[in-house]
């Protein structure tokens, strides 16, 4: 025997949503409202002490056009070794004290 389905109502889609999220390339934003959600102290306190360079980088993001953005050049150049164990020893602390960073 078939199955039929009577009386089915659906909610009408909303076409017009304003919500707005946060653009890929905001990433100010995007880790103020990671740290809301979050709530952890050690992610905190690194958001809020970001350094200018982040700032500018997203500043230049929003400008494509007249930067066109060479991200791998301006974090990557060649580092000398004794600054990549730097980064890595305090990215290790990081990531086992904060869940947000794992």
């Amino acid at each position: 025997m078939p199955i039929t389905l009577e009386h089915i109502a659906a909610k009408p889609l909303q076409e017009n949503s304003k919500a707005k999220g946060v653009r890929t390339w905001d990433t100010i934003q995007y880790l103020s409202a990671l740290d809301k959600a979050c709530q952890d102290t050690v992610f905190h306190e690194q958001v809020s002490n970001l350094p200018k360079e982040y700032t500018r980088l997203d500043e230049m993001a929003r400008d494509e056009k007249e930067y066109s953005l060479n991200i791998f050049d301006f974090f990557f150049e060649p580092t000398a070794d004794i600054i990549c164990d730097d980064i890595k020893s305090t990215l290790d602390f990081y990531y086992s004290n904060s869940p947000t960073f794992r």
